[in-house]
This record gives structure tokens, sequence and C-alpha cells, in this order.
């Protein structure tokens, strides 16, 4: 049979005695009656001495640092011992407050006592009688003595403070004791000079003298401690008191000749239900401290927590209590059962699952903490620090400044309780809270602005730097992260002139640094310290640029960061100077843009710089101003929250006179203009062109064209050209099909390799082409032996909502909730990215191209209609001359008939120039067009003059449909005319005038027949000749003419993605039916 080592827990007993370990209580009997002699009993001196150190007052680590075994653990948790001495520790109330607890637990060992069986003097004394009452269960055979004590000591933790901090001063005072134990007591004291006002000090000794005037101080408890071995010298002759108890079953007395003894079983709890007990013991311990501190913060904080929320507090700690006395007390009762081997173990464990699953358990509880408790520790904590703290009504970033002071530099932490649960740097950004808290200098200010009682939620978290008043940094962390291996540039303020426009051309500045310790052939680009933008120069003034304006070179200091991050030096002016001219231009993209009128492609060149600038939508919002190249606007909606009214809000983006606003439905952008950026050290120029198929009509579409092509002869290459197209185009209209004909027929044929296709406003399409996918993929595949088709490398799918949301909110209108606007800028930044990348991989487009396309279209349009009217005259005069020589070969003419007929017909045209305009009309009805042989061309003869003269002076002359012709006295009160009938647009200035004579010319050979011979026949036979080399000379003339157009149309064809717009018809007839409409509309209206 197994012995049972019991720890005394200051309880006396002496060998021989008996013990009852079902109630785990010492009896009054003995086994031995009278003394015991000195031979029955073992002695064997024991010098040890044992210092550990508790870091918690739960119960779990004071149970294992007295070495109580499970079954006396499981009698002191039911009551059922008292302990004594040392171990009244085990008693101690917990703390009403979390604190921070260390125990020294100093235990000296000085003797082993056994009790010797085989020792005939005590076979003797042995009583039997003793144990017939039933009550023992073993015999006490063995006493460990010596001493213990027990200093604990606990640092109540104020809301918000260090934990660590005092936890690590703590473990450094308590280790120290072990170091100084053995030492002399004379020597030198650590803690003579500590500082012990925080700390609660409690000493529990085996040996109390000091029950009256217990040392209350660290110093002298461990001062007491270390003088325990001399207090056991001088008790029990040295042997101090027993520690330890060794007990015997009584069964195994029936070998020393014991009889009539019951084998009494002693039922115990299992270890794993045991340790389950004492484990959810200490958590409601640990639970009430927490609900406890709690409830005192809440209500040092009442001005932020709803009243109703600290009540509800209250009712959990009454809670936890309430059911806390009773487990103890259903555990107490259940014990002695279990004990007695009545089968209630499984009634324990059903006992801790009822709390464990109840409103009691202790997760469950602090489950009320939630809404406030990080919250609250997070302010007590920056309060504690020197922090201001603040509860933030109405727009954060508004209502700060009143609470910024205007002198030094103040630094803003704004929060609140959603962003700390949900902001995925919230850990970072408390990390570099606590570093300023703890180097904040006394000029320097630091505020907590709480956000949560704005109706507009914080968004995320936000530390901001102020200086003198004036916002200087918008995230403090993002700024850090940002310029952590940035080489920075300094300047002072005078030195900085504000600008509103940059130079165009400017080079980033990448120069090496002016420190002696730099290599000077290694080259850093330098940012400003300020604005934190990449510095640029510009070769045309000698000046740096960032956002800040524009710095004298002289005035800027650099710093590399190595190997001195604050100290700025500067490079010598003639040296700075020649690095500066050195810099090479930054390599650039060249973007043509186009689009049909009402695409939106205005917005969408403002969307897509601020889509290459800021990297997500926050970063926008964070920015100190909206980017923007061209003006434009929008009309957005709000409600009226105290009507519920919708209203109409316009956002205007800048102002020029090259721009409308497009919102009353005219061509917004009026020319092609560029626009000049630099994204990563790349200068990418956006080329933006009025739009195809323009409100004003066609001829304004030609106009157009001609100013986009002035532009380009400006730039040599053409990286990339975006056709922007809206995506709900379901069927191939009139309008769709002339604007992407009417754009592809603009373009040289080596030009297809680069266009790409944008589609804008795609949010609806779930960022796809949409319905126009359909009809385009269909239009493109009438050229596909030039343009593939759309595929992912040259289609591009971008959302411009994302950039108004940002323009609205710069102007103080907030369209809605952030997070879909997010989705739309994110997507739309990342096709941004990666059209930049595709038209970096491309080889560039050469403009001269495209410009001698257009250029040579242009030549064979005006050549056109000369060419017609020559290949008509020469047809007219090729069947005059072939029916004058069949007149000529009828041999029944007379002489004088034949002598008619022998001579040529011929048209004279004469030019009349004019000292005043006269209006006419270039009806086909009313001009007559003419050869005129002299000039080599054809002219038109006018039938009617209009208006003869014309007094106005501001009609270009030879122009048709000019508007200017409307106040023409031709249209008096009317559109019409008053000669001709025609509509004022058919109308034109002249000042030629021509007319026509009918000429008749003998041929030089014929009349020299008729002279020398008289012979009519033989003159009738060289005039047919004549006509017939006319008509031969004619038909050369009329074969040229159609050879030259062929050839026309072959070149056209060859170098053109498409030499003509088969729908411009089709799209006149739409525009003449429109214009037809409003006339009308406007007809009724007048009627």
């Amino acid at each position: 049979m197994s012995t049972l080592k019991r720890a005394s827990l200051g309880q006396g007993a002496t060998i021989g005695g008996l013990y009852d370990a079902r109630r785990d209580v010492f009896l009054s009997g003995s086994l031995v009656d009278g003394d015991i002699p000195e031979d029955a009993v073992t002695h064997v001196t024991v010098d040890q001495s044992k210092t550990s150190v508790g870091e918690n007052a739960s119960l779990k680590q004071k149970l294992e640092k007295l070495e109580m075994n499970n079954e006396l653990r499981a009698s002191f948790l039911a009551g059922m011992v008292k302990p004594q001495g040392a171990a009244k520790y085990l008693s101690q109330k917990r703390d009403a407050l979390p604190t921070v607890h260390r125990a020294l637990y100093h235990t000296v060992t000085t003797k082993q006592e056994t009790l010797n069986f085989s020792s005939t003097s005590l076979k003797s004394l042995l009583d039997f009688s003793s144990l017939s009452e039933g009550a023992a269960t073993h015999v006490i055979t063995g006493i460990t003595w010596g001493g213990r004590i027990i200093v604990a000591a606990s640092h109540p933790l104020q809301p918000g403070s260090e934990k660590d901090d005092y936890e690590l001063r703590m473990d450094e005072l308590f280790h120290e004791f072990d170091k100084t134990s053995h030492s002399d007591s004379k020597a030198s004291n650590p803690f003579e000079n500590l500082d012990e006002d925080d700390l609660n000090v409690k000493v529990y000794s085996d040996f109390p003298d000091f029950d009256d005037d217990p040392p209350s101080a660290l110093k002298l408890a461990f001062r007491e401690a270390k003088g325990l071995r001399k207090r056991i010298e001088s008790i029990s002759d040295g042997k101090g008191k027993p520690l330890v108890y060794t007990l015997l079953p009584i069964g195994f007395l029936v070998t020393l000749g014991a009889v009539g003894l019951d084998d009494t079983t002693v039922g115990q709890l299992s270890g794993e239900c045991l340790e389950k007990y004492v484990t959810l013991l200490d958590d409601l311990g640990l639970v009430q401290q927490s609900l406890t501190a709690y409830h005192r913060t809440l209500k040092s904080h009442s001005s932020v927590v709803r009243a109703e929320h600290m009540t509800e507090v209250q009712d959990k700690v009454q809670l936890l209590q309430t059911e806390e006395a009773k487990l103890r007390s259903d555990y107490a009762h259940m014990l002695p059962s279990v004990r007695s081997d009545q089968g209630f173990s499984y009634k324990v464990s059903q006992l801790l699952d009822d709390v464990l699953l109840g409103d009691a358990a202790p997760k469950a509880l602090l489950q009320v903490t939630d809404e406030y408790a990080g919250k609250l520790e997070f302010i007590s904590m920056a309060v504690n620090r020197g922090a201001k703290y603040l509860s933030v009504d109405g727009p954060a970033m508004q209502n700060i400044c009143r609470h910024v002071p205007q002198r030094g530099t103040s630094y803003v932490f704004f929060f609140s309780n959603a962003v700390m649960s949900k902001d995925e740097k919230w850990e970072e950004y408390v990390d570099l809270w606590q570093k300023i808290l703890a180097e904040i200098q006394i000029e320097q200010s630091v505020l907590l602005a709480d956000c949560c009682s704005h109706d507009d939620p914080l968004e995320r978290v936000l530390l901001q730097v102020y200086c003198d008043g004036e916002l200087k940094t918008k995230d403090l962390l993002d700024d850090r992260k940002i310029l952590a291996d940035k080489h920075m540039l300094r300047f002072a303020k005078d030195d900085v002139e504000k600008v509103n426009n940059m130079p165009s051309h400017r080079r980033a500045v990448v120069i090496p640094c002016p420190c002696s310790n730099c290599d000077p052939q290694t080259k850093y680009e330098w940012t400003c310290f300020n604005c934190h933008v990449a510095m640029e120069y510009s070769p045309a003034d000698g000046y740096f640029y960032c956002e800040c304006g524009k710095i004298p070179p002289v005035a800027v200091g650099f710093n590399c960061q190595r190997p001195q991050p604050g100290v700025y030096r500067k490079h010598p002016p003639g040296m700075l100077k020649r690095l500066l001219q050195s810099l090479p231009p930054p390599p650039e993209v060249n973007i043509l843009i186009l689009g049909e009128t009402g695409v939106g492609k205005s917005t969408f060149i403002n969307a897509f710089v601020n889509y290459l600038t800021f990297s997500t939508l926050d970063e926008g919002l964070e920015a100190s101003r909206l980017n923007w190249v061209i003006p434009c606007s929008f009309t957005t909606q709000v409600t009226d929250r105290s009507t519920g009214q919708l209203i109409s809000k316009n956002v205007k983006i800048g102002s020029d006179k090259d721009e409308r606003d497009g919102s009353k439905g005219s061509s917004a952008t009026q020319q092609a203009t560029v626009y000049p950026i630099y994204i990563g050290g790349t200068l990418v120029r956006l080329i933006d062109t009025p739009g195809i198929g323009d409100t004003r009509g066609q001829d304004q579409d030609r106009e157009n064209l001609a100013n986009v092509l002035s532009v380009l002869r400006n730039y040599p290459d053409l990286h990339g050209i975006l056709i922007l197209l809206k995506p709900n185009n379901a069927r191939l209209n009139v309008m769709f099909r002339f604007c992407v004909k009417e754009l592809l027929s603009s373009l040289h044929r080596s030009a297809a390799e680069n266009i790409v296709f944008g589609f804008t406003n795609t949010r609806g399409s779930d960022y796809k082409p949409g319905d126009t996918f359909t009809p385009l993929q269909a239009l493109l595949s009438e050229y596909k032996d030039v343009i593939p088709g759309l595929y992912d490398y040259n289609v591009y799918c971008f959302d411009s909502e994302s950039f108004r949301y940002l323009a609205a909110q710069k102007a103080g209108i907030h369209m809605g909730t952030i997070e879909d606007y997010r989705r739309s800028w994110d997507q739309s930044t990342k096709e941004a990215d990666r059209l930049m990348a595709y038209f970096r991989t491309l080889a560039p487009h050469h403009t001269q191209r495209t410009l001698s396309l257009n250029e040579t279209r242009h030549l064979i349009a005006q050549l056109t209609q000369p060419m017609q009217q020559i290949s008509r005259a020469i047809t007219d005069s090729i069947a005059a001359n072939e029916k004058q020589a069949l007149d000529l070969a009828d041999t029944q003419l007379s002489g004088k008939a034949l002598r008619a007929k022998l001579h040529i017909q011929k048209v004279v045209v004469k030019a009349t120039k004019l000292s005043q305009p006269k209006t006419v009309c270039s009806n086909e009805k009313c001009v007559t067009p003419v050869r005129d042989e002299s000039a080599g061309g054809t002219v038109l003869l006018r039938k009617h003059l209009c208006h003869n003269p014309c007094c106005l002076t501001n009609v270009p002359v030879g122009r048709v449909g000019t508007p200017e012709l409307v106040n023409c006295a031709a249209f008096y009160q009317t559109t019409t005319c008053v000669v001709c009938k025609h509509v004022w647009q058919e109308h034109e200035h002249i000042m030629v005038e021509y007319s026509s004579n009918s000429e008749t010319t003998t041929d030089p050979l014929v009349q020299t027949e008729l002279n020398e011979n008289g012979n009519l026949v033989t003159a009738k036979q060289a005039q047919i000749q004549a006509l017939q080399r006319q008509i031969a000379e004619l038909r050369s003339e009329h074969q040229f003419i159609q050879e030259a157009a062929a050839k026309f149309s072959v070149y056209m064809k060859k170098n053109s993605i498409t030499h003509y717009n088969d729908a411009t018809i089709e799209y006149m007839d739409h525009l003449i039916k429109d214009e037809s409409r409003k006339f009308a509309a406007v007809r009724a209206e007048r009627a």
C-alpha cells in the first residue's frame, strides 16, 4: 500500500496520530499508547532551503507552490481545511481590482522523522483499539520539519497604466531576494532605497511574532524572510514546525496484528474535474476584477457612456457574486458524498458545466465590456501620458481646428469605436501614438479626438500633425512609411513662391548628395520635405517645382538620410547648376483620346489623372486639393434632411475659355488641347480632342479634325490612341456607326496597333463593355484585316463615378456611402495602370503618317468636285464633236450648210472682279457649270443674284452656309431666299462673277484646204479628221482623270484603316431629320 504525502498547512499533529482522509482532518486518537521510544523513530537531518516566486494570485498557482495533493486541494476548496501559519495565504481575499501580483515562497527544511514499525519497543505500545470506531483511514508515520514564509505584494493597476512595466519591476525585486537570501544580513540591502508607496505588502509566516504590527514594507518583509532559519532554530529543538505529513493507510496494520479492520475506500474527484473547478474559480475572480475596474472606468467617463450600460454592468457583477457563492456551496455539499463513494462525481462535473454554459460563464459575463472596454482603456492610457481628450461633434476635420493651439506643434489622433475594431492598421497607429506620447516635448501638445458622436462616421483612424494651427501632415503613419526610404530636400518658407501653372517641360531632380561621405557617382531622386512630392526642375526658368510652389535651387538643402538623417547640406552653386543642366529629359508617353460627343472625355481625363496619382479613394480624399487638368462639371442630387426634398447640386471643376461645362447638352471640349502630367518620372501627355458628332454639325467635325491634326504636328510619336465609348449602346444606331467609322477613317493604317478601346461609366455593366460589345465587335469585323477585334489587351473598362464622388466631397457635397465608390476607384486604378503599362510596350505610331494621310484626303476631297465637273464637260464636248462629225459626213448638205459645219464650237468664259460682294445660291438648280478653256478648269455661272450688292462685311468669301449670312437682306425675316426660295445654308458671298459666250472658230487646216482647193469635200474630210483628233484628246484627258481617281482610291485604301465613312449620308439624313423636328417644334410653339 502506498503512503500519502499531505502538506501540513500549518496544522499540528504527532507521529502515530490518526487521520480521516474522507473529511481531511487529524483525529484526536493515536495508534501508540504512551510516549514513543526514541529508537522507534528514525531521524534524518535535512538542511535545505527553497525559494520560488509566484507570478500571480491565482488559486491554481498557490496550490501548486504549497505542494498540495489533489485530495487536499479538493478539501480546502470545500472549506474542510482551515490553513494556518504561512498557508493562510491560501485564504487571502482576492483584490477587488486588477493588480500586478508577486509572491515569494521561502521554505527551509530541517529534519525528517519516520516511525519505525520494526522496533520491538514500539510493538508493545501499539493500541489497535483506537481503530475500532472506524473513523480513521490513515496513520501518521512521518513528519518533515522546517518552516515557511510567504511575502505577497500587489500593485493596483490604474486604467491605461502599463502592466508590463510594473511586472518587470516586480520581477526584478523578487528575484533579487534569491540572490541575497544566503548573504550576510548585515550586508548592503538592495531594497533600502525602494519606493514602496504604491505596493500593498503582506507577510504570512509559520512563526508570526508580529501579529499586532506586521511588516508593511517590502524591504522589511524580505528582511523577515531572510531571518526564517534563525526563527526555526529556536522552535522544537531547532526542528521548527511540521511541513509535510506522511500518512499510511490503516490496512497496512493487518501485517502488524490488527484484526477486524474494514477495507475503507475513499472516493476522490478526478484530477481533470478538480482542475476544471480551480480554473473556473480563478476565471470568475479575474472577471469580477475586470468588471469592477470596468465599472469604475465607466463612472469616470460617464459623459461618453450610456447610463443603461452602467446599470447592466452592475447587474453582471451581482450575478457573478451570486452564482459563485452558489457554486462554492453546492461543491462543498457534494464533495463528502463523492468521498463516501456514493457516485456523486458526475454531479460535480455537471455542476461545473451548468456554470460554464450559463449566463454566469466568464466569457459571457465579459461580453458586456466589449462596448467600451478597449476604448476607455485607450483613452485612459493616453490621458495618463499627457493627452487631452476631446469628444468631437460634427465633421471631425472641421471642428478640431478650434481646439488646436495656434502656436507650436500639435498631434491629433482621430478615432471611434468602429475604426478601433475594423481598421487593420489600428495597432500600428497605437504603437506610433505611444511613441509620440513618450517623446512629447513641452512646447508640443497631443489631442485625442473621439469621433463617435458625429453622424458622419469616421472611415479610418488618422494621426495628423498641425503646425501653428494649420494642418501639416494628413496622416503621420503613412508619411513615415512613405518617407522611410526617401531622400529629402528642405527649404525655408520664405523661399517658396506659389504658382498656379507649372512649366510643361520639367525634369525629375536626380543628382548626387552633397554629403562628403556619399559617393558622387551615386544619384538619388529627391523629395520635398513638406509636400512629400518628387522635386522637379524646369530648364525654362531654372527653378525647382513641387506642390509647395517654385523654389530657387540655391535655397535648397539635401539630405540622403545617410549617415545623419537630420542634417541638410547644400551643393556649391556652380556645381548645382551643372548638375541640373545635365539632367536628361524624362521618358514620354503621348496618348490621343478620341470619342463621340457626350461620351465624357473631359471627366474621364480628370478621373484618369487622379487614378494614376492616388492608388486609393481614401488617399485622394486625404489630399489637400482635387487634381484636375480640364474644366468640367456635372450635376448630382442630394436630399434635404429637413424636408426630404431632392435638390440638384452642380459640381464645377475649374474654368477655361476652351471648355464649356457640357451640362446643357452642347459639346464640352471646344478645341484640341494637350495636358502634360508627370507620373512616376514619366511625362504623360493627354491629348484631348473635340468629340466626333459635334452638336454644331459635320462642318464643325471637319474643323475639329483640322485642329487636332495641327496639334499632332508638334509631337512626332503617338504611343497610344484611346477611343472612348459608352457601355450602353446596344444597337448600331446612326450616331454610333458614324462616330466609330469617322474615328477610324482619320487614322493611318499603321496606327491600328496602337488603338485601344476604353469604356466609361462601366460600374452598371460590372466593369465590362456591356451592351456596346456586340455592335462594336460587328462593326470592327469590317476591318478585321487591320484591327483583330476586341481582346483583353485592347479593352479597358473605367468608371468615373468614384472621381465624381471625390469631386463632390471636395466641394462639401455628400453622395452616399463610400464602399461602392472604393470598388469603382480600385477597378479604375487597376485599369489605368494596365493601360499605361501596355502603351509602354508598344512601338510608337509616327504621327506624320496620319498627318500625311489626312492632308492627302483633304487634297483629294478638294479635287473631287472639279474632276467630276471636268469629266462631265469632256463628256459633253466629245458628244458635241461626234454629232458634228456625223453631220459633216452627210453628203447631202449644201455648200453653205457645209461651210457652217466646218466651224468648231467653243464656250468662252469671262471673269469680272467685283468691288462689293454679292450673295448667290449654290444649289444645283441655281448654277450652271461650264468649262473655262483659257483657265483649264470649270467655273459656275449663277442663274440668280440673290442680293446685289450685299453690304455685310463679316462673311467669308466662297464659304457656303456661313451663319453670318442669316443677316443678309435676301433672307429678310425668314430663313429662305426671297429670290431663289432656297435656304440660307446654301448661299455664299462671291467677289468674282463669271459670264459665258459661245464662239465659233475655224480649224486652220480646214480653212487652208478651202482656200487652196475650194473643194468642199476635201474640207469636210479635213474637218472630220480635226474633230476626231479633238475627240481623241478629250478621251485621253478623260482617261487620265479616271486613272487619277482610281489611284487616289487605291492610295487611301492602302494607307488608311477605312478610306471613307460610308455612314456619312445616313448620318446627314439623321441630322436633317433632327433639325426638322426642332424647327417643327419651334414653329408649333410660336403658333
